[in-house]
């Protein structure tokens, strides 16, 4: 049969509004068949018994020391105390935990954008009382983090092996700070920390939507500016106990998507060379130009000693996020894919095989089976932590085979369920499925007298898939009623009653056999 499989369904949840011709494209484009080629390698019979896959992965602990999950908070804020249906104190203490849980060693907050200021600086109110603040739902009094509060966080982390990476972005993605600073130099008349050249003019045209958001390095008062925020950052550690000289905290400034008009149209400015201008190395010696990429400055030299790679750290921005199940729903599983991937190095990494080969690597299908096994379980074990399901569960795949069966696989090897899409029974619901001889999903297994009276052999109908999970309580038992998954769609045409009648004359055929041989 040449049944076309159509891509699954972006916009069963609408975040966004978008036309077909801006929908996000991915290796799934073309539906199940691509997702069932992908990982019908690595699912099912594939995976030795669970007993047995300690002994067979060939993994080994990485060199890793930073093991790192970056969190936005400044595009939307997720309340710090408790939401509507989450079962948990403070939002940050709950990433805090199931970073530690899945033995992550940072967690790096994006505390300022152009939409918000999420920390407080005694003395700069403006930051946290003027600046941008979008919200998620749930709003509170206040939509930034106060500074006793930061530190308590501090000390929380410590204690369970994280550590906590502030970043101030800087100088672009700024104009949260920079209109704080604007605004402070307007009401008092003193721009001490002023950010922006009030006489800079700005190309609208270029790139970049806020182009008025971008410190000036022009102005020493920028400088004053990081000055008092980098130092009250580190009072904050001071205070948790936590602040070394010899080894002190990670503070990271952003540092990306500078737009390349900034500055050219401010009085102030100068032509800035990071050769000329750059003092001393990491190590304190001076540079002399054109050291760091040798002849020619456009080229840096090759990384040769990949061990100087310190770690992996995955990053989730929150610009379409509206509360703290759906910024959930996006760090799971993903989170502790990283987190393997950071904690150990595999035998396979070696391997020169790509795409679909490499999923035929033995040692590869053994790492997988265990990872497989061991994401459920911790997936069974933190779903209690919100009233609502925020776990992002793989899509069916589906590959059309012979004699109108269905090939059917998911990445986790979980239950699937199906139904007809706008069932003429009127009913909404998701039935079992049962799996042929041949492993196939065959539609004829599955209905009933009414459903064959309603779509009579020729048919073509549209049937629905979704994977099937099912939730952890606190007590360690396990809720029946599933989650499901976002809708996998596939056309199929109806040919039971042919398939049947068949049936039924091999049937008699052996019938009348077994008669002529008995009697």
């Amino acid at each position: 049969m040449d049944g076309a499989i159509f891509p699954s369904k972006l916009g069963e949840v609408k975040l966004f509004n978008r036309t077909l011709e801006d929908k996000w494209k991915s290796w799934d484009e073309d539906g199940g068949l691509r997702r069932y080629e992908r990982y019908a390698p690595v699912t099912g019979d594939s995976c030795p018994p669970s007993n047995r896959l300690q002994e067979r992965s060939l993994k080994q602990p990485s060199h890793f020391t930073y093991r790192g999950m970056f969190i936005d908070l400044s595009r939307n804020w997720f309340p710090v105390h408790r939401s509507k249906n989450l079962n948990y104190d403070d939002f940050l203490k709950l990433i805090v935990d199931i970073s530690a849980e899945l033995e992550l060693t940072h967690l790096h907050l994006h505390l300022s954008d152009d939409q918000g200021w999420r920390i407080q600086i005694p003395d700069l109110p403006e930051l946290t009382d003027f600046a941008p603040q979008d919200t998620a739902e749930g709003d509170e009094d206040y939509r930034f983090i106060p500074r006793y509060e930061f530190v308590d966080l501090l000390q929380y982390a410590d204690k369970r092996r994280i550590k906590i990476v502030p970043e101030i972005d800087m100088p672009a993605h700024s104009r949260a700070a920079v209109k704080s600073m604007e605004y402070r130099a307007f009401v008092t008349g003193d721009e001490t920390y002023r950010l922006d050249d009030p006489e800079e003019t700005y190309d609208t045209s270029s790139w970049g939507r806020t182009f008025d958001g971008t410190m000036s390095p022009c102005r020493p008062s920028t400088f004053v500016f990081i000055d008092k925020v980098v130092r009250e950052m580190k009072n904050n550690y001071v205070d948790a106990g936590l602040w070394s000289d010899e080894d002190p905290p990670l503070f990271h400034i952003g540092g990306d998507e500078t737009p390349p008009t900034s500055w050219q149209n401010s009085p102030i400015y100068r032509p800035m060379n990071f050769y000329a201008n750059a003092d001393y190395t990491n190590f304190g010696d001076e540079y002399q130009s054109g050291e760091v990429c040798r002849a020619n400055p456009s080229h840096c030299p090759e990384l040769l000693k990949p061990e100087n790679i310190i770690g992996i750290q995955g990053h989730l921005w929150s610009e379409t996020m509206r509360n703290p199940e759906m910024l959930l729903g996006q760090l799971f599983p993903r989170m502790m894919a990283i987190a393997d991937r950071a904690k150990y190095t595999r035998s396979w990494e070696l391997s020169n095989e790509t795409g679909l080969a490499i999923l035929k690597n033995r040692h590869f299908i053994y790492d997988w089976c265990e990872f497989k096994e061991n994401t459920k379980q911790m997936m069974t074990k933190l779903s209690f932590v919100t009233d609502s399901f925020f776990f992002r569960l793989p899509l069916v795949g589906t590959k059309i085979s012979s004699w109108e069966g269905l090939k059917l696989a998911n990445e986790l090897d979980l239950e699937m369920r199906f139904r007809i899409k706008d069932d003429q029974n009127g009913s909404p619901s998701f039935r079992e499925i049962k799996f042929s001889a041949q492993n196939e999903f065959l539609l004829y297994d599955h209905m009933n007298d009414q459903d064959k009276q309603n779509y009579p052999s020729g048919s073509e109908v549209t049937l629905e898939f979704v994977t099937v999970f099912y939730k952890g309580t606190t007590d360690g038992s396990i809720e029946f009623y599933p989650q499901t998954s976002r809708v996998q769609e596939v056309q199929y045409k109806i040919q039971y009653t042919t398939a049947s009648s068949e049936l039924c004359l091999l049937s008699s055929l052996t019938l009348m056999l077994i008669s002529v041989v008995l009697f």
